[in-house]
């Protein structure tokens, strides 16, 4: 289980409308105390009505409202080493090593080790030099669920296969790890972080490092040149990283115990759709509470309110004016 904060209040609401009534589940209501202070009380999935702490606007540190989006993971991005001489290659075997790390757990690590021989067609250029090694790499990763592979290898305009037809490619060749699978809480389905290494034998173990990889973020990748690589790999979905919270915010609300007081334990409803059909927008209000005395010290505290972006109307949005109105 992702662990999310360590020294703070958290309060999470999976909001659908604005109603001060709270006549439906996911009803949500922003109320002013007669001294300014804030609070919100909402009605969760189970239908049970609870509240927020109060929080002065006076003292909130940072608001923020923004949609929650793939998030894009870091591509390796494999280019011909300079004053390389591809045809002296010929006859001999070209290795790509992918270091596959936390696999299992953070300890662990396994290797993919791609090769093919170099030979006159290959050795034409930089482009069929790496569609040979792209095409050897799609083909040395394990054979294990189809729907998660841990390593994907690309051109900058679709994913590279065993299969793919052509002989060549444009531009460099990109690898990362694949989004894995996902169990809310359990497993976080985040790519495995590669390491890569290059080599070539001629059967005495003669090292050429024939190429060169850089870590490149989505960012960057976009700034350099016309980079169209396919969605799923560069993207991490979003909505598994608010899942994973609001399991960590209702936990350290309510099922502190984690199914060990079965059958008396409190099983929440989980609101947040990682199909990937629902966008979601995020409002966090990150304020202190201080008291006197002895309590002077500033006690950081965070409320966030999700809402589908999609809906007539997002709560989310809503309070974010309301409060900054109230700020000012």
């Amino acid at each position: 289980m992702k662990n999310f904060n360590t020294n703070q209040t958290r309060h999470f609401y999976v909001a659908g409308a604005v109603n001060a009534n709270l006549e439906n589940n996911l009803d949500i209501a922003l109320k002013q105390t007669a001294t300014g202070e804030m609070y919100f009380v909402y009605k969760n999935a189970d239908g049970l009505v609870t509240r927020s702490d109060t929080f002065d606007p006076k003292k909130i540190k940072h608001l923020h409202y923004g949609p929650v989006n793939n998030i894009r993971i870091p591509v390796h991005r494999i280019s011909i080493a300079d004053g390389i001489d591809l045809t002296a290659f010929i006859g001999k075997t070209v290795e790509c090593i992918i270091t596959v790390h936390e696999a299992f757990d953070y300890d662990s690590t396994y290797t993919i080790n791609a090769s093919f021989v170099a030979n006159a067609a290959n050795t034409t250029n930089e482009g069929a030099f790496l569609m040979a090694a792209g095409k050897a790499i799609a083909t040395a990763v394990p054979a294990r669920d189809k729907n998660y592979p841990v390593v994907l290898v690309s051109s900058q305009t679709g994913l590279i296969t065993p299969t793919t037809v052509g002989n060549t490619l444009s531009g460099d060749l990109y690898v990362c790890g694949g989004v894995q699978k996902y169990v809310r809480g359990k497993l976080s389905g985040e790519p495995c972080p590669l390491t890569i290494a290059f080599r070539v034998s001629d059967g005495n173990y003669e090292d050429v490092a024939w190429g060169t990889d850089v870590l490149t973020t989505a960012a960057a990748l976009s700034t350099e040149e016309e980079i169209d690589l396919p969605d799923e790999m560069w993207s991490y979905p979003g909505a598994y990283v608010l899942a994973d919270l609001e399991y960590f915010a209702l936990g350290e609300r309510g099922d502190v115990y984690r199914g060990a007081a079965w059958p008396n334990e409190y099983n929440p409803t989980y609101v947040i759709d990682t199909s990937g059909n629902t966008g979601y927008g995020v409002l966090s209000i990150e304020y202190y509470w201080n008291g006197n005395a002895e309590n002077v010290q500033k006690s950081p505290r965070m409320i966030q309110v999700i809402a589908d972006t999609a809906g007539a109307t997002n709560p989310a949005q809503t309070f974010y004016n309301t409060i900054l109105t109230a700020m000012n």
